[in-house]
């Protein structure tokens, strides 16, 4: 390529580039297509070690309240065996064939009888 399709090619580039900023763009990639930061570093889910931790505690309590409780109903004990699986409430909605409300209200009313009784035992 010629140097000055080349710096016409560039100039183009650069134009554009000042109206996306200008309009709010913010660009991640640089001129090589490289990342300007490190890609996890724009995952806004990243975990800590500790967060890791008081999650996986969590779930292993609420794995042993699934075997310890007596559910009232099988529809609060199947939504309790998938929510200790790390399943999603999404994915509960299609094979449970039921509502999002329900699932959530299943989880914070099961959670709030583990939490109880966990508590207690912890102080006992």
């Amino acid at each position: 390529m010629s140097q000055q399709r080349s710096k016409e090619l560039e100039d183009l580039r650069l134009e554009w580039y000042a109206k996306l900023k200008q309009e709010g763009f913010k660009d991640i990639e640089r001129f090589d297509e490289a990342m300007k930061t490190d890609a996890g570093n724009n995952i806004q889910t990243r975990q800590t070690l500790s967060s890791y931790d008081i999650k996986s505690e969590y779930y292993r309590i609420a794995g042993h309240f699934l075997h310890d409780h007596k559910f009232e109903n099988e529809f609060d004990r199947k939504v309790w065996e998938q929510h200790c699986e790390g399943i999603s409430i999404r994915s509960m909605e299609v094979t449970l064939s039921t509502y999002r409300y329900k699932i959530n209200k299943s989880i914070l009313t099961t959670r709030a009888l583990m939490l109880k009784k966990y508590k207690r035992e912890s102080y006992d």
